[in-house]
């Protein structure tokens, strides 16, 4: 259930008292920079991230990881991996999420969008201008 592709699934946090689940993974694949999609040299340092992902029932749901760094000999800068999963509009929710937050605002505004999911007005905003393709 909390498989992602490349990654390892080290733990999976519940609490009910304040209703969310969190899935910590693990990095397992080869790290390859974001910009140019080039292998990088050994990891040289790390940073924590806490993306949201689509509610699981009533529980908001994260993935918790770390996101390496490494040099990148094409790009000659220290670059962060590539992270598959990882929305193009923003990088605190998932590709799976921000899809179904476009198909929300589909139907209705940005505003009641917003209301209904908790999600800031700017960044649904975002989502469906890039929806929009202009």
């Amino acid at each position: 259930m909390f498989a992602i592709d490349g990654y390892k699934t080290i733990d999976v946090c519940f609490e009910p008292d304040r209703a969310i689940v969190t899935t910590i993974l693990e990095p397992i694949q080869e790290m390859l920079c974001h910009r140019c999609e080039h292998p990088l040299d050994s990891a040289l340092s790390r940073y924590h991230l806490r993306i949201k992902d689509l509610p699981i029932m009533t529980y908001e749901n994260f993935i918790s990881f770390f996101r390496r760094k490494g040099f990148c000999p094409i790009c000659k800068k220290v670059r962060a991996e590539k992270v598959h999963f990882l929305s193009d509009e923003t990088p605190h929710l998932t590709k799976q999420y921000t899809w179904w937050l476009g198909k929300i605002t589909e139907v209705t505004n940005v505003a009641q969008a917003g209301g209904l999911t908790g999600v800031d007005k700017s960044t649904l905003w975002r989502i469906d201008h890039s929806k929009l393709g202009t």
